[in-house]
């Protein structure tokens, strides 16, 4: 099935994507996708991504078809036809 992914802020110029379009299977976990991303965009996205544990970073965003989730929902959000992830980190400036 086919899903997208879309990149925002500091996720953007790190992958050099906007979004990507990625076929996964059937039953494939929002965890399992973001694993996968880890695994493509080598270690500066993987350190923005997850912590020195492993563990999803709380401040970035991501938005399920609209509705934002969090790393709570991971693991138990199971990916259909067409989803649309947005993953996006904080914005900082000053």
């Amino acid at each position: 099935m086919n899903i997208r992914i879309v990149y925002r802020g500091q996720i953007k110029q790190r992958t050099g994507r906007s979004h990507e379009d990625l076929e996964v299977q059937p039953g494939h976990s929002l965890e399992n996708l973001l694993l996968e991303i880890r695994g493509r965009y080598g270690r500066e996205v993987d350190a923005m991504l997850f912590d020195e544990q492993g563990n999803f970073r709380k401040m970035i965003m991501i938005v399920l078809n609209g509705t934002q989730l969090q790393a709570e929902d991971l693991e138990v959000t199971i990916l259909k036809e067409g989803d649309e992830i947005m993953l996006m980190s904080p914005i900082a400036g000053g």
